[in-house]
């Protein structure tokens, strides 16, 4: 997979990374958007010696032998109400870091559509010791039946801001059936990984079209769209 999540303002030069950017925009229209995240991780003690970390082995993965076994499997390290599924589950260490707790929500819904998550990221906004903002695009990875493909890339089509990052679903459903010695009949379904795409040179060079994208990454509307999809 081929999918750079980051973009980069650089404070000191007054610039976007590769192109002119008017600070008054990024400070009046990115940083409030991204205030719930900021009070997220500073209001809300937790542990980040804690983040993948820890991977609390159990037999319960042997019990993962169809698809639906497989999606109330991950569910339950998504849902983090169970204390053996707190920590991790096989092939995912954890406990979820804050910034999947961001859309926890959105994951869930994927699961009530019968969609498979395996990775994500929202959009996020960081300050770097560099001088620099770093800004995170969003993304999911995902297990759907063979059956929806169509209709995905229809809407990835359509769509003037989501796109199919390319990669190996045949490797990674080898990964999977390691992970999980008796898990069968996955013929059916495959894997998709979606992001968000790059600003095209006319957004590069328009402030307010630049506001619209970022506000796309800042919110969660791209989880949202994609869950219509089914």
């Amino acid at each position: 997979m081929d999918y750079d999540t980051i973009f980069k303002i650089d404070v000191n030069q007054e610039r976007y990374i590769d192109f002119f950017f008017d600070l008054d925009t990024i400070y009046s229209k990115i940083i409030p958007l991204s205030e719930a995240y900021q009070k997220l991780f500073t209001e809300q003690p937790y542990d980040k010696s804690l983040i993948n970390r820890y991977n609390i082995q159990n037999d319960s993965y042997l019990d993962v032998k169809t698809f639906d076994d497989l999606l109330k499997y991950y569910r339950k390290f998504i849902e983090q109400k169970e204390e053996k599924f707190l920590y991790g589950i096989r092939g995912h260490t954890g406990p979820l870091s804050k910034e999947t707790m961001l859309i926890q929500d959105e994951l869930l819904e994927f699961y009530d559509k019968g969609v498979i998550t395996c990775d994500s990221e929202p959009g996020l906004l960081t300050f770097c010791d560099d001088g620099f903002i770093s800004v995170q695009k969003p993304y999911v990875f995902i297990i759907i039946k063979k059956s929806m493909i169509e209709y995905l890339y229809e809407f990835v089509d359509s769509h003037d801001m989501i796109s199919c990052i390319e990669y190996d679903s045949d490797q990674h459903m080898e990964f999977l059936k390691r992970d999980f010695p008796n898990l069968t009949n996955l013929d059916g379904y495959t894997f998709e990984f979606l992001g968000v795409r790059h600003p095209t040179k006319e957004e590069r060079n328009n402030s307010e079209k630049m506001e619209k994208y970022f506000e796309y990454i800042f919110s969660n509307q791209f989880f949202d769209d994609i869950i219509g999809v089914f």
